[in-house]
């Protein structure tokens, strides 16, 4: 029944565009008329930030410890996940006055290419010592990359 109304609908509607001198804009609308010109435009694809990513987990396993998260659905091509001994993330000013040779750890970064995994094992951490991990979800195309928030900051001491 549906099929048939649209059928004699537009078998109405290109008969009154033949035999009127209405232009065909009124019918279908300015925006649709000149679809050849509008292919030369070029048209900016805009990227989705995903969503927070939540559920952030770090269990340890023999000697390294894995790093787990929930998966986002949507408008996410992979994560990007950082392992920090410093709560803020950054690496600390060194003082040129200091008599002392304090070596920083470095802060280590991970990128999962994959929406579907949703994890990463860490190795190298120093014992007795404090970890924070925090993760992101990105998503990507040719116009550039777009980073979700980034999630509640976990802590873990290593053991």
């Amino acid at each position: 029944m549906r099929k048939r109304l649209f059928k004699v609908l537009g078998a109405m509607l290109a008969t009154a565009m033949l035999f009127t001198a209405v232009p065909v804009s009124t019918f279908i609308g300015p925006d649709k008329v000149n679809a050849e010109e509008d292919e030369d435009v070029d048209e900016e694809l805009k990227i989705k930030a995903p969503a927070k990513v939540k559920g952030v987990k770090a269990t340890k396993i023999k000697k390294t410890y894995k790093i787990t998260w929930n998966r986002i659905a949507k408008n996410c091509k992979g994560y990007e996940i950082q392992v920090s001994p410093y709560k803020n993330f950054e690496m600390p000013e060194e003082d040129d006055e200091s008599d002392e040779d304090i070596e920083y750890e470095e802060i280590q970064e991970f990128t999962n290419e994959g929406k579907g995994k949703t994890y990463v094992k860490v190795s190298g951490l120093t014992k007795k010592k404090v970890y924070y991990v925090r993760v992101r979800a990105f998503n990507e195309n040719d116009d550039g990359t777009k980073y979700g928030k980034w999630s509640k900051v976990k802590k873990f001491r290593y053991k």
